[in-house]
């Protein structure tokens, strides 16, 4: 196996903290070798600048993650009250697919055969990540392997409930809708107040107009940091 050799440290702040030490404690070596007293200017010019610079990053990041949550948030909100206005004129019958054209929604045809839930459940599998959890979903066959969506299903519906750490689900009517996913994983950016707590999944299987099949057993997932 081959040993790294080269002293600096790999990691920003390893290596922030590394240049740290070297500079807090030089004067008496300075002084042992007769080095000049600014000796190591530039070092600590260059130090300062790459220490502001890597402060510059982390908030960046922070911004980042924030806004990316936020996001996140507004879409789900503004995706769910969006899909509740079209269903009420998809229902009303005197809305035309004129109209629905004129709205940029695709036409429907008025006498569809409806596709029926079938019986089949998804499983569910949450990878946890620092303030992010990665829910993978498919259908176990007869030999418990992965298939992806049934033939009838179009997308899975996600919802969560977030609870104290070892806390039971909660019964599914108390569980807040996620997200509707036609394809896995589906990648969620968690907020940092919620680090320490447990996140129950659960997911089902739905028709292209929305028709539910059965609720999936709950996944439990911590909320890391």
């Amino acid at each position: 196996m081959t040993m790294r050799t080269d002293f600096i440290k790999r990691r920003d702040r390893e290596f922030e903290a590394q240049v740290a030490q070297f500079l807090a404690n030089l004067g008496p070596v300075k002084t042992a070798l007769g080095l000049p007293a600014n000796w190591e200017a530039q070092l600590q010019t260059r130090k300062n600048n790459f220490t502001t610079a890597l402060n510059s990053l982390d908030l960046a990041e922070a911004n980042y993650r924030q806004a990316k949550q936020t996001k996140d948030a507004a879409r789900r909100s503004l995706d769910s009250e969006f899909r509740n206005l079209v269903r009420q004129l998809r229902a009303n019958p005197n809305f035309t697919n004129a109209m629905a054209t004129s709205l940029g929604l695709p036409p429907r045809d008025r006498e569809p055969t409806p596709i029926q839930p079938g019986p089949e459940i998804p499983t569910l599998e949450v990878e946890v990540q620092s303030l992010r959890h990665t829910v993978r979903f498919w259908q176990a066959d007869a030999q418990g392997g992965r298939r992806g969506k049934p033939a009838w299903a179009r997308a899975i519906r996600l919802v969560y409930a977030v609870v104290e750490p070892n806390e039971p689900p909660p019964p599914i009517e108390q569980m807040q809708y996620l997200a509707t996913d036609t394809a896995s994983p589906y990648i969620w950016d968690l907020p940092s107040e919620w680090v320490g707590k447990d996140i129950w999944y659960r997911g089902a299987w739905e028709t292209p107009r929305g028709a539910r099949g059965a609720w999936s057993d709950p996944a439990r997932a911590t909320v890391a940091g």
